[in-house]
């Protein structure tokens, strides 16, 4: 935690850390020298109590409206129902756009829920659906199946090196991702995501934000290991596309 808050004060990123009894999951990447390849591993996180989690619900809560977006990433801690993740998005204050990067349970009760944006990839999206998409056709009918139903506003659906399929209720619109050199993974889907919601900040319109995140993801797997993507990168590639 205190780890965290140092590098986000460096960044002079303005925070709220929430105190938890147990130590924060540590994720282990190993890179394998000989072959480049590189090898995650996801130590298990950490249990919250029951009053730890009525505190996000109540941190949630006072966000302030003028925030604009809020982004729910990553996957739930171990134990924790799926519901409460229902809870979590019942208090973002009316009017806070809710985008949404997670999986399984937690991304079916923002769906139940109805978000503005969501980011799966196809695996995660075949998981939503029930059925095997082995087409492009079939891609882009899921993402429609989501908005038609009002489950998100927007679907950006991840295709990894061929870049993301921007989806709306009258849009459809595949985003190639730029060609560099592959360095790590690492980080990559976070990028797009921080690179979406910022341009999206700044007032760019919904294709062009997703071209800039796009060039984000892209940015970072030009670094090295856990190395977040440099702007001028992103900024370089989204001026090329």
């Amino acid at each position: 935690m205190v780890a965290g808050s140092q590098f986000l004060d460096n960044e002079r990123v303005r925070h709220q850390p929430i105190a938890i009894e147990e130590p924060v999951r540590e994720n282990l990447i190993v890179r394998e020298t000989a072959s480049g390849n590189l090898f995650r591993f996801g130590m298990p996180g950490p249990l919250l109590q029951e009053i730890e989690r009525q505190q996000w619900i109540q941190q949630v809560r006072q966000i302030p409206s003028s925030a604009g977006y809020v982004i729910f990433s990553g996957s739930l801690p171990a134990g924790i129902p799926p519901e409460w993740y229902g809870d979590l998005l019942h208090a973002v204050p009316e009017g806070v756009r809710i985008v949404v990067d997670t999986k399984q349970a937690a991304l079916r009760h923002a769906l139940d829920f109805g978000v503005y944006l969501i980011k799966p990839n196809v695996r995660e999206m075949e998981e939503l659906v029930g059925r095997e998409l082995c087409d492009d056709s079939a891609i882009e009918q899921a993402a429609r199946e989501i908005i038609d139903r009002g489950g998100a506003e927007v679907v950006i659906l991840s295709l990894g090196r061929a870049g993301v399929l921007l989806a709306t209720c009258d849009t459809l619109q595949r985003i190639p991702a730029p060609s560099v050199r592959l360095r790590s993974k690492v980080g990559a889907g976070d990028a797009v995501v921080g690179g979406l919601v910022a341009a999206l900040a700044r007032g760019e319109a919904l294709p062009d934000a997703v071209r800039f995140g796009v060039a984000a993801g892209a940015a970072a797997v030009m670094t090295e290991g856990t190395e977040l993507c440099r702007k001028e990168d992103a900024e370089q590639l989204f001026r090329n596309m």
